[in-house]
């Protein structure tokens, strides 16, 4: 995008290329017209970006609804992700639907009398298997990377990356005792402490790394933080009034970030660019990332305190100050009221292992055949946020990809690129644009133009 302002030029190379502004043309033409619907209510909205509660499509009876949602942020960041993942995340999205709809019609469930669990769950099961097995086995490719790092910590080698092996690693040490040791200080045990913490590892690792890898920023981890493994698997036969709490508000988007992950994914984009950068100025880079979270974080806080002191938090509507909140408190009231307890149940836990052999079959032959176009990546993420509601939108950039790339190759692929680049900066200058007509004309009275 910046290419060009290197040379002295004004404008960067892209802006001067017509396919760019054909891109952004379709995404910012769609959205400035609608704005005109704000005066003339007659003229007919295009809603092709319109929200995932409007773009649901029933198949059949008890199947989930497939979205047909189009966001072009997807469709135009998705041009530059690999064809095998764009392939496999539409393509498990369509199996979970057809495993979840068969199994609801059947009425089929798994599980211990008094502890079933229906399709849906079944589903996440799996899932939560595969991402399992994603970690190990991205853990055993970089088993001599680890042993490396071992080694120069104890050597006291910097090592190749911005930061000292040995701090990482120290600070990775303390990082832990402390979210023990804090969720120790919740109620739970120290065995539920350090179960908790390594499906949160693997919840973190496994969306980080392959968000990292696929540029596709709607994965979130099964269960977010894994809790409700323990809970189903497990059981809650041997868990106290205060473990069980303690595990609701530990998942829930109150205790170490939400289903977001908020800044995690960040962090290796961060050292990447780190990289590049020269060592006596990594430092200064540092603290320059470190104060522009702090301010965004303590901006953040004293405008939501403000606004709910001001207008009062009732009336603000938000999912962040009303259903969110009420969500997570109700969660634990409800688990801790569960009279009902559950203990470990061998046909889940079987069902959570068919997902990992799965998984391990999905990579073994990706890692022996340079052909086979499904990644485990698919089957992890198969029935969760980002798959459900952007099937289509994935869909669409993979056909137009493989068609490229059939008929011109790489070539006509970068020809392209500035197309893809273009519908994303149209999208974003068209809700900027429409925001500031919003804000002028209408104050008080907005008009919705981006969602989820």
């Amino acid at each position: 995008m910046m290419e060009g302002f290197d040379e002295g030029r004004a404008l960067p190379t892209i802006l001067r290329k017509p396919v760019f502004w054909w891109g952004f043309g379709w995404t910012a033409g769609i959205i400035l017209w609608n704005v005109i619907n704000f005066w003339y209510p007659n003229v007919p909205r295009i809603d092709l970006f319109d929200n995932v509660n409007v773009k649901a499509m029933e198949f059949a009876r008890h199947f989930p609804p497939f979205y047909a949602r189009v966001l072009p942020l997807v469709i135009g960041l998705g041009y530059l992700c690999s064809l095998d993942l764009l392939f496999t995340f539409w393509f498990f999205r369509i199996l979970a639907i057809l495993k979840v709809g068969v199994v609801n019609r059947t009425g089929l469930t798994i599980g211990l009398e008094g502890q079933p669990s229906k399709a849906g769950e079944i589903v996440a099961l799996e899932s939560h298997g595969a991402m399992t097995v994603l970690v190990l086995w991205s853990l055993w490719l970089a088993r001599r990377h680890l042993l490396f790092v071992w080694r120069c910590t104890q050597s006291g080698e910097r090592g190749d990356g911005p930061i000292a092996y040995r701090l990482a690693v120290i600070g990775l040490g303390v990082c832990g005792a402390y979210v023990c040791g804090f969720l120790m200080s919740m109620g739970m045990s120290l065995s539920l402490a350090l179960g908790q913490m390594v499906l949160m590892f693997i919840a973190y690792f496994a969306t980080v790394k392959l968000m990292v890898a696929s540029g596709f920023g709607y994965l979130f981890p099964v269960w977010v933080k894994g809790g409700n493994f323990l809970k189903i698997v497990t059981g809650t036969a041997g868990m106290s009034t205060a473990e069980l709490s303690a595990l609701q508000l530990v998942n829930s988007n109150a205790v170490f970030g939400g289903s977001r992950l908020q800044t995690l994914q960040m962090i290796p984009h961060h050292l990447r660019v780190m990289d590049d950068v020269e060592p006596e100025r990594r430092r200064y880079t540092g603290i320059v990332i470190f104060g522009a979270f702090t301010i965004a974080f303590v901006a953040s806080a004293v405008t939501i305190i403000y606004y709910c002191y001001q207008e009062s938090a009732l009336f603000l509507r938000s999912w962040t100050l009303w259903e969110g909140p009420l969500g997570i408190f109700g969660g634990i009231a409800s688990a801790m009221g569960e009279s009902e307890k559950t203990i470990f149940d061998l046909q889940k836990m079987g069902v959570w292992v068919l997902g990992g052999l799965e998984a391990t079959f999905l990579a073994v032959l990706r890692s022996r055949f340079s052909w086979w176009p499904l990644h485990p990546i698919g089957l992890a993420f198969q029935y969760t946020t980002g798959p459900k509601y952007y099937a289509l939108s994935i869909m669409m950039v993979w056909a137009a990809k493989l068609v490229i790339l059939r008929t011109g190759g790489p070539r006509l692929y970068e020809k392209a690129k500035p197309f893809f680049l273009g519908t994303v900066v149209g999208y974003c200058v068209g809700i900027g644009i429409a925001q500031v007509i919003d804000l002028i004309w209408f104050p008080g009275e907005g008009h919705g133009f981006h969602n989820f």
